[in-house]
């Protein structure tokens, strides 16, 4: 696997030049809080726009992070191949994120 950071839009346009992955897009530790919101906006759009050419995988930010759930809400879609959940203090933090991810699936489809 490959991390690639979600910021670098310049990284990212690199993929299709690679090997077929599998990729991880990272919106955790590589991005800064500041770039944060640009990062999750590069990141759906790739993967929106990758189809199923790529495996692409997208490391969230902890859930005690204020970006988490934007996070999860932009690249929530049926090109998305796996999401790295870091920093799991409790089997709660799992959960949280299942249930975001079937309350999102529920309200708009899975893309």
């Amino acid at each position: 696997m490959l991390f690639v950071p979600g910021n670098s839009q310049k990284m990212m346009g690199k993929i299709p030049s690679l090997a077929p992955g599998p990729f991880i897009l990272d919106l955790e530790d590589s991005v800064p809080p500041k770039e944060n919101e640009r990062a999750r906006h590069l990141v759906g759009d790739l993967i929106r726009s990758a189809g199923s050419d790529y495996e692409l995988h997208v490391r969230i930010n902890d859930m005690s992070s204020p970006y988490a759930v934007d996070a999860l809400a932009v690249v929530i879609d049926e090109n998305l191949s796996g999401i790295v959940i870091p920093k799991i203090e409790s089997p709660h933090d799992l959960r949280c994120v299942d249930a975001i991810i079937d309350e999102f699936t529920r309200q708009h489809g899975p893309s």
